[in-house]
């Protein structure tokens, strides 16, 4: 029996010992993880972890995981460290009150339990009863250069919308530096390695990305 939620496709199997097999398979574009899958049949009642399902891999039942490592959301806007301060959110008018390019980045402080999820699946006959828990923590992406539309935080804005159709809380780093070429980026004309260098910090920010974006001007 298969049952999918949020692009994890989880399939049930019953064995003549009695035991139940769960596999799990990660149908996005990006990895997964820190899911419990907590299972009740036949009077026995078993606990799960994975660490980690690779984009279009699946787990099954015994399998050992590494764990994801924690996300850093490391930000720079024209060599300043930003720090994103949610008590600066008006709720009311929907405002930040920051400085004006955090106007759309506010969300990187959101609560996790916003997107934990938890989905049970439960059978009469035989009698049991399957549970997948987790938060959805989507893709890592290292964002750096100019915008699409003129303002930078739109462009971060777009990954998050994009993530948030498929149900997924897109993990961002971004490096924004106004005006720079992909040359520059690169490290490519000495008078410009402060803002190769800021690149580099966010790249080196976390162990694994699941996508960058490099958006230089021509």
């Amino acid at each position: 029996m298969r049952y999918s939620y949020d692009n994890l496709e989880m399939t049930v199997t019953y064995r003549k010992d009695k035991e139940i097999e769960i596999q799990v398979a990660n149908h996005n574009t990006f990895r997964v993880g820190n899911i419990t899958v907590t299972t009740e049949y036949a009077g026995k009642k078993r606990t799960e972890f994975i660490g980690r399902i690779e984009a279009h891999e699946t787990w099954k039942s015994g399998d050992r995981t590494e764990n994801i490592p924690p996300f850093h959301a490391a930000s720079f806007y024209e060599g300043k460290e930003q720090i994103i301060d949610p008590g600066l959110y008006d709720e009311k008018s929907g405002i930040y009150c920051g400085e004006p390019f955090h106007a759309l980045v506010w969300r990187d402080e959101e609560k996790r339990k916003t997107w934990q999820r938890s989905h049970t699946w439960v059978s009469e006959d035989p009698a049991a009863e399957v549970t997948l828990s987790y938060i959805a923590d989507g893709p890592r992406v290292a964002f750096t250069g100019n915008s699409f539309t003129g303002l930078w935080d739109s462009t971060y804005e777009y990954f998050r919308q994009m993530a948030e159709a498929d149900g997924y809380h897109a993990q961002v780093a971004y490096s924004y530096w106004g005006g720079t070429g992909l040359a520059q980026y690169a490290g490519l004309i000495p008078e410009s390695m402060e803002r190769a260098e800021q690149c580099q910090k966010v790249l080196d920010a976390n162990e694994e990305y699941d996508f960058c974006f490099f958006c230089g001007k021509q």
